[in-house]
């Protein structure tokens, strides 16, 4: 008795379609289009950062007349490359990338396929805009000494690493992660300047050689307290100089070969003994706020 009931049941359901149907029919109403958003992109309300990539794929398909148009907008403006009335009649198949605004907020992106009776089928996302919140890495209280005619002081400082390191003590690997060295006026007249590894004379370190370029400038307009790993992406421009004279205070942008960008603040120019630049004591003390290439967003 149980399954009859099921099968009467379905049977009614059955019934109720096809005379809904039927109805249809008679009063003269048509199918309008069909639109399916697919899982390679947006299918539902999103969030993404600020300049995302958002991207869109769909299908439309006909109903019992042909399709005439797609339309996508946003703001009540259209989307670049929209409407499209060159579309397929029977099944239209297209996708949009759209970059995401640059100011935080919500966005409405509206898609809407017309056929030619005017019947649309349509769909809307909402989008939340968020500020790409850029990871940041920060050293303090680094200090490197000045670079001597042998290989003996700490005069060698990696971005990657946060570390000191002697030209004597490097791994072939390390030599590739050197991005600054700290040099004064025992040599070739430098004053306290910070110069990238290949630039270095041919007399310091007994004439050995490191493979990286460093670009880095003096800059003013900026409050190193302030620096965020945001600003430092969005600021930190090209770069063009090999060394820069440094004093106490001064904010160094720079640029790695590697791709690491930043700003550092000179803390200190030390001379602990007193007795001129040059000796195996002197040594600056400076932090570093750096975006490590790895964590620069793809653009």
């Amino acid at each position: 008795m149980k399954n009859l009931r099921l099968l009467f049941g379905l049977a009614i359901v059955v019934m109720a379609g096809f005379f809904a149907s039927c109805e249809e029919e008679e009063n003269g109403q048509e199918l309008g289009p069909t639109l399916e958003f697919f899982s390679q992109g947006i299918t539902t309300d999103t969030t993404v950062n600020t300049g995302d990539q958002m991207k869109w794929y769909w299908q439309a398909q006909k109903g019992d007349n042909n399709l005439e148009s797609f339309t996508v907008t946003t703001g009540g403006a259209n989307v670049s490359g929209f409407p499209k009335t060159d579309i397929d009649k029977d099944a239209y198949t297209d996708s949009v990338s759209i970059e995401a605004p640059l100011n935080e907020g919500s966005y409405k992106y509206n898609f809407v396929v017309t056929d030619k009776a005017g019947k649309t089928a349509n769909e809307s996302f909402t989008v939340t805009v968020e500020k790409l919140q850029v990871n940041m890495t920060s050293y303090s209280g680094v200090q490197v000494y000045g670079a001597l005619g042998d290989q003996s002081n700490k005069d060698l400082f990696s971005v990657a690493t946060g570390e000191v390191y002697r030209y004597n003590q490097l791994t072939e690997d390390q030599k590739d992660s050197i991005d600054l060295v700290y040099a004064y006026s025992d040599l070739k007249a430098f004053s306290n300047q910070l110069i990238s590894p290949n630039d270095l004379p041919s007399d310091y370190h007994n004439g050995a050689t490191l493979p990286n370029t460093t670009h880095m400038a003096k800059v003013d307009d900026v409050t190193f307290s302030e620096v965020t790993g945001n600003s430092i992406v969005n600021n930190i421009g090209d770069l063009t100089q090999v060394n820069v004279g440094i004093t106490e205070g001064d904010v160094i942008a720079f640029k790695t070969q590697a791709g690491h960008i930043g700003y550092l603040k000179i803390k200190a120019i030390e001379d602990p003994e007193g007795d001129g630049w040059g000796d195996a004591d002197d040594y600056i003390e400076f932090d570093v706020k750096a975006v490590l290439a790895d964590d620069i967003p793809a653009r």
